[in-house]
């Protein structure tokens, strides 16, 4: 089975048909996408080209229910205290105002994150962001988060 399915690959690297179907010269039948014409065999590409389209369609799916990208934060705090935090969050609102902020719960501990980074340039400008607050907070770093696309169309 083995070398027939290397004979297989071997002469269908060799001849191609120029109608987008592979042609090669000893019969066989591995799949649906392979049928016998005339003592050879025809590989339809046809069916490759609706996997894709099935792909596809099932990407643009998940894309429409889910309301969310992945992007970074800065997290420059956490407490298993939600009131520390939130004593915090109205401090830092009072010198950052026209800054993101969220508080996030992760077990057993309150998050506290800066901004909504995302795209090609994200990483760069979280990591600038935590270079900056790392000097008033020094344990702020950058996280991978989830960021709410109608957040980010709000802005």
């Amino acid at each position: 089975m083995k070398y027939l399915i290397g004979l297989i690959v071997c002469l269908v690297a060799i001849q191609v048909n120029s109608q987008d179907d592979i042609l090669f010269t000893k019969s066989a039948k591995i799949d649906n996408s392979i049928e016998l014409v005339n003592d050879s065999v025809k590989v339809s590409k046809k069916v490759h080209e609706n996997k894709v389209h099935r792909l596809l369609k099932k990407r643009i799916s998940q894309n429409e229910t889910n309301n969310y990208t992945l992007g970074y934060r800065v997290q420059i705090a956490q407490d298993n205290q939600r009131k520390n935090l939130v004593q915090l969050r109205h401090q830092f609102l009072e010198t950052h105002s026209d800054d993101d902020l969220f508080v996030v719960f992760q077990s057993p501990y309150y998050k506290l994150r800066v901004g909504n980074y995302y795209g090609p340039w994200a990483i760069w400008e979280a990591k600038f962001k935590a270079s900056e607050l790392q000097k008033e907070y020094g344990s702020a770093f950058y996280v991978i988060d989830k960021i709410s696309l109608d957040e980010v169309f709000e802005e």
